[in-house]
């Protein structure tokens, strides 16, 4: 984000909880306080020029303005501070700044990429899972017509999930030159014994294969478990792409445990039995032009 001649540029003073807040590769000037509340904030690379406080909470200056945060990441809030133990309230701390690898810009900033409209494309672009025979019923088996669709489109066609979920029993595989897109988070959801074993956990969307290089953008989908599935591992990325972001997910969302539809729902609510709705959520591969991931959210209950 970048504010420029403004009071405030976060003001989270009034909101009722603001839960966690995030800025990360924003540049301010002249603005006179660039975040102000927040109940746990994380900031990270912060550029600021003829600026006031980078973090207030209450009348508590937290970071300065000449408090320089290139490179550098500051917490509020909650923090664990090792893998064993119980989460520490800090006022306040720097952490040491995680190597970004090869995906950043010329600047050092992440590397950005918006979320793909199409807008220079036909509606003869776009073709419908539900042309090659998926239902997106909830109940239906969808495996084999998502896979003929995707294995057809790659390459020259947009797959397109209208809204509803969508039952797979064995790996939906991505190929490169995919393009997906989903209406208003349709889902894809795993489902029978495959999923069973976390002795053998078994992946639900396969996004590329192992040394396979190119692109694949994915968008507005959700991925989840119709089931208590101990080895569904729901995506894993295979591929890496010729440019950092050729592999990315916009807007696309993980959810297991205590889903509507979900026999989590019902089956997983006693604290004294433990109960594992999943093996894995999702599971990056290569690091060289590794995946852009914007607005996806880890959701487990």
């Amino acid at each position: 984000m970048t504010f420029s001649n403004c009071g405030i540029g976060l003001d989270f003073t009034t909101a009722d909880d603001s839960g966690s807040i995030s800025l990360i590769d924003s540049y301010a000037s002249n603005t006179g306080i660039v975040m102000k509340g927040a109940a746990s904030a994380l900031l990270e690379n912060i550029r600021t020029t003829g600026s006031g406080p980078t973090l207030q909470v209450g009348d508590n200056i937290l970071v300065t303005g000449d408090t320089a945060l290139v490179q550098k990441t500051f917490v509020y809030g909650h923090v664990y501070t090792n893998t064993s133990g119980p989460d520490v309230a800090s006022t306040g701390m720097f952490l040491p700044y995680t190597d970004r690898g090869e995906l950043v810009d010329a600047n050092g900033d992440y590397v950005y990429k918006a979320q793909p409209q199409y807008t220079s494309y036909g509606s003869n672009a776009f073709v419908s899972v539900k042309d090659v025979g998926a239902r997106g019923d909830g109940q239906t088996d969808d495996t084999q017509a998502i896979n003929a669709a995707l294995a057809a489109n790659a390459g020259c066609k947009i797959t397109y999930f209208p809204h509803g979920v969508y039952v797979v029993t064995d790996t939906i595989y991505v190929p490169p030159g995919s393009r997906i897109v989903g209406e208003v988070w349709s889902e894809i959801s795993a489902s029978g014994a495959k999923f069973n074993s976390s002795a053998n956990p078994h992946v639900m969307v396969e996004v590329g294969k192992p040394g396979e290089v190119g692109v694949a953008e994915i968008q507005d989908m959700v991925f989840t478990t119709a089931d208590v599935l101990e080895g569904a591992i729901l995506v894993q990325v295979n591929m890496k792409g010729t440019n950092p972001g050729d592999v990315s997910f916009h807007n696309s969302h993980f959810r297991v445990g205590g889903a509507a539809g979900s026999r989590t729902e019902t089956a997983c609510q006693s604290q004294t039995t433990p109960c594992k709705a999943a093996f894995l959520l999702l599971h990056l591969g290569y690091a060289y032009a590794s995946p852009i991931i914007t607005w996806l959210r880890l959701i487990s209950k």
